[in-house]
């Protein structure tokens, strides 16, 4: 059990550092619309200036989820000697689902907020030509 909990927490500990460094606007800017990361969805996806506008809007939340789930990694971390105990193992594991769903909400609030930007400069593109 102890290996299993060391693999999720390092794995976990990983997803966040790695969404941290991604979660950068101007990163995001350089990498361009793509098909693998990022905000994508069809309003994000319309245009450069709507995937950049996105990603600035998102870029909040989704950094503040990162941090989540590293604090709630670290700490799970911090608890993994007693996982040979049942209430040790049950405390490991509702530290690392609560870090995890805090992460995955705030990436959605995240994912809302983007395309929320970007629907508002796409509609107000369209108010322009009009």
């Amino acid at each position: 059990m102890l290996a299993i909990a060391f693999l999720v927490t390092a794995l976990s500990v990983g997803v966040s550092i790695y969404t941290l460094w991604q979660a950068n606007p101007t990163r995001m800017q350089r990498l361009g619309r793509n098909a693998a990361v990022g905000m994508r969805s069809s309003t994000t996806m319309k245009s450069d200036a709507a995937w950049n506008a996105g990603h600035r809007a998102a870029c909040p939340k989704v950094k503040q989820g990162s941090v989540l789930l590293l604090v709630g990694s670290l700490v799970s971390l911090g608890v993994l000697p007693f996982t040979e105990t049942n209430p040790g193992t049950a405390l490991w594991g509702v530290t690392v689902c609560l870090s995890y769903v805090a992460y995955l909400w705030l990436l959605l609030v995240g994912f809302k907020h983007a395309n929320r930007a970007a629907q508002n400069l796409t509609s107000s593109a369209n108010d322009t030509t009009a």
